[in-house]
């Protein structure tokens, strides 16, 4: 197998690789092997290593050997050995066992989902399943952020931990089906959760697929149902009206039409907050963390006088019945919209249409119709109110297809109201408005150059809370284009370093979020570490207060800078500490450990650090090493000295255990 002899001959693979006598195989009390399931291309089962970690081994069976399956085998180590997300089942290691390759993991000893769900473990669209959902989501965005597409996503590959959180599992057919693979999906059942376009066309996907395939799941933990295929639309009438909107649209049939991970993980966090997803704040938004209209703000607009066009808004029908009336409702919408005289009508209008945008599939629809009404009413200075409802339905109105025309149209208009002091709801929803529109990458340039100091204003305003998180988010797209990171930083890194040091820890994370795009461009990593170096600290001496998501994207922003070699020691110095601190905390969350374990150890390697401060980080290692009261910290640490024994580090201080 000289592919997995190559493989093992990269130095930057040495570390992963475990020899058969480390691992042992369970067995169950007649002797046979403890097999936990079969995946795509090997058997899974329960191990441990060194006698102590229990593990799982996923074993590719000899029946599967043959070229194209160690390209599958490689392409997984490679993917699992890159992909470190909360939300990935966690790789371990590689061995050859038995002349086969395999793969270690951690155990999930809840098993899969789709067998907790059927043995009662997890019921159907409770707070639990919610949770399940919002991992997976997040799962996907970690391996869509990477470029992975999974491709085999379902119910059976999702595993739970005993607390029935959820990880996803079988990454390595990424980007690896063929039209074989393909042609047993049916046989394997796996083809009821598989995107129509990868059954026609396997070779040309994009995460998309897996958005379709999250919809089956969605629809799964909803229902309590089979997902079988032809009968989705049956299965969907017992959802709740509230996860609906999300199902139809993963399912959609066009995958340009799907949201992306990012935006369902956003749209389910908002239902967990019990949040409405009105016309402030839409769940596509690029924020992580976004507020809903107070229930003071719609009771004070359903206390006032309703127009006949738009009381069904204010009804509390289903979600469902507002989209089956949407036919119905847009031209007398359209009509009030229009009517210049009657100001009150006009904002319910906007708000009704608002709430259309986000419920209703076809957004295109709504635009077209509803768009030169929405941008005069956006122009009247003279109804304020009427303008922040407007931007907060363009905003819902966005998306692929719909931004180029609603920027065409309402850009100007946008950047006026936000440059409008006189009205923090205006200036709040234009900014949530270029946020989703700087999401389609070739209006990112014209965006910034119409609104980059309108932003950097609005970041800068501390009696805006809400309007600052927005900014920060469309600031946050904008800078994911190399072309504008230079000009982003120089008008922006001050506030961005300022919002670092607030107690809101939203505004925190879209900071940090502008700050790492910006850390991408090797040029701007020594003035970001200049100004944010402190405050980055010090966000980690308080890891143990803050959301995990605030520590775990600071150590990996921190790490985009230490890759400059002028800024390994100051970035030893000063966050060595709080990272050992971290790293030897079983309290921790296990990314943020596993985070600060990976950067410890690149400056621990670093030539160029004073040997004191490599002997502080060496010996923490060494500790945690033996600790037997932390298996985390213990296994984490354990690696990490073999490496810095085997390349000749440190062995003065410690022998790996």
């Amino acid at each position: 197998m000289s592919s997995w002899s190559d493989f093992l001959a990269r130095s930057d693979n040495a570390h992963w690789i475990l020899h058969q006598s480390d691992v042992q195989i369970c067995t169950r009390e007649d002797g046979s092997r403890h097999r936990l399931g079969k995946g795509g291309f090997g058997e899974v089962y329960k191990a441990l290593i060194r006698g102590v970690q229990p593990v799982a081994l996923k074993l590719f069976t000899e029946k599967d050997a043959g070229d194209q399956v160690t390209a599958i085998q490689l392409r997984e180590l490679q993917m699992l050995k890159d992909c470190h997300s909360a939300y990935v089942v966690q790789f371990l290691g590689a061995l050859l066992f038995d002349g086969h390759i395999a793969i270690v993991t951690e155990l999930m000893a809840g098993g899969d989902l789709f067998t907790a769900m059927h043995g009662g473990v997890v019921s159907a669209w409770n707070d639990r399943a919610l949770q399940i959902a919002i991992d997976v989501a997040m799962g996907l965005d970690d391996l869509h952020s990477r470029s992975i597409v999974h491709l085999d996503l379902k119910s059976l590959n999702i595993l739970l931990c005993p607390s029935l959180r959820a990880k996803i599992a079988d990454v390595g057919q990424s980007r690896m089906l063929t039209r074989k693979y393909v042609s047993n999906l049916s046989s394997t059942g796996t083809w009821n959760w598989t995107a129509p376009e990868v059954l026609l066309s396997p070779l040309r996907v994009n995460t998309a697929a897996d958005m379709f395939s999250f919809g089956v799941v969605l629809l799964e933990l909803a229902t309590g149902e089979d997902p079988l295929r032809g009968q989705y639309h049956n299965i969907l009438e017992a959802a709740p009206a509230v996860i609906q909107p999300l199902i139809e649209a993963c399912m959609d049939c066009e995958p340009a039409n799907r949201p992306t991970a990012n935006q369902a993980a956003k749209q389910l966090l908002e239902i967990q907050r019990g949040g409405t997803l009105g016309p402030y704040h839409s769940a596509s938004s690029g924020s992580m963390h976004y507020g809903s209209q107070s229930e003071e703000q719609d009771t004070e607009l359903q206390r006032e006088g309703r127009n006949p066009q738009v009381a069904f808004v204010h009804t509390g029908e289903a979600a469902a019945s507002v989209r089956h009336t949407a036919d119905a409702a847009l031209p007398p919408l359209i009509s009030l919209l229009k009517d210049s005289a009657n100001s009150e009508g006009r904002i319910q209008a906007a708000a009704a249409l608002s709430i259309l945008a986000h419920e209703y599939v076809h957004k295109k629809q709504i635009a077209e119709e509803t768009l030169p009404a929405l941008v005069s009413l956006l122009q009247d200075s003279a109804n304020p109110r009427g303008s922040a409802q407007a931007a907060g339905a363009l905003r819902n109105m966005a998306g692929k297809g719909r931004n180029h025309r609603i920027a065409d149209a309402a850009l100007p208009a946008l950047v006026s109201l936000l440059q409008d002091t006189g009205n923090a709801d205006g200036r709040t929803n234009a900014a949530a408005a270029l946020d989703a529109l700087a999401q389609s990458t070739h209006l990112r340039a014209p965006i910034a150059e119409a609104a980059l100091p309108a932003l950097v204003d609005l970041l800068e305003d501390l009696s805006m809370p809400q309007g600052r998180i927005w900014a920060a988010a469309a600031l946050s797209n904008l800078a994911r284009s190399s072309g504008l990171q230079v000009r982003i930083a120089f008008a922006a890194l001050p506030a961005l370093v300022g919002m670092l040091r607030d107690a809101n820890q939203a505004g925190v994370y879209q900071a940090l979020g502008v700050l790492w795009y910006l850390a991408l461009n090797r040029d701007l990593r020594k003035p970001i570490a200049d100004a944010a170096l402190p405050a980055m600290v010090g966000l980690l001496k308080n890891a143990a207060s803050l959301e995990c998501q605030i520590p775990h994207f600071c150590i990996v922003t921190l790490e985009e800078l230490a890759s400059h070699p002028d800024l390994r020691k100051p970035v030893a110095d000063a966050a060595s500490s709080s990272l050992v601190s971290l790293l030897t905390d079983p309290a921790s969350d296990k990314a943020v450990r596993w985070e600060a374990a990976k950067l410890l150890k690149h400056l621990a390697r670093s030539r160029d650090l004073q040997q004191r401060a490599q002997s502080h980080v060496a010996e923490s290692f060494c500790e945690l090493a033996t600790r037997d009261s932390d298996e985390l910290g213990k296994s984490l640490a354990q690696g990490v000295v073999r490496d810095l024994e085997r390349k000749g580090w440190f062995s003065h201080l410690c022998t790996p255990t």
